[in-house]
């Protein structure tokens, strides 16, 4: 009987092991998809703005228009700081970084001090 007992015991530590696997899993493949969307939102506005040049016209009320519409749409998690985020973040692809690893990055200035840096290989290397 204590035998039976040992072996049930094992069971559930098994399906334990089988659902955590499946939920880091699950947090990869959604972590990955944020970036992937952030990143792609962040091209569209990019583009949207350029309009084939090379660089944006300053001064532009398109981030909080389009933050409003976005929210109003979509709901939480399209702040105007949000979408500027987005709008940002080109390198998190080639990076693949996480929404973690993003969001330290942005909370430490990567990309303003990237854009101001003429040393973009030693910036990065620090961080």
């Amino acid at each position: 009987m204590k035998s039976t007992s040992n072996q049930y015991n094992q069971l559930p530590d098994s399906i334990g092991l089988t659902i955590e696997q499946a939920r880091q899993n699950a947090f990869i493949v959604v972590n990955t998809e944020l970036v992937k969307t952030n990143w792609e939102i962040g091209r569209h506005i990019v583009e949207y703005e350029q309009r084939g040049q090379e660089r944006a016209e300053y001064g532009s009320k398109l981030l909080t228009k389009l933050s409003k519409d976005l929210r109003q749409r979509y709901g939480k998690g399209f702040g105007r700081r949000n979408i500027l985020d987005m709008r940002n973040e080109k390198h998190t692809l080639n990076e693949n970084l996480s929404v973690r690893e993003l969001e330290r990055q942005i909370d430490s200035s990567l990309f303003e001090r990237l854009a101001l840096s003429k040393d973009k290989k030693g910036v990065l290397e620090i961080e």
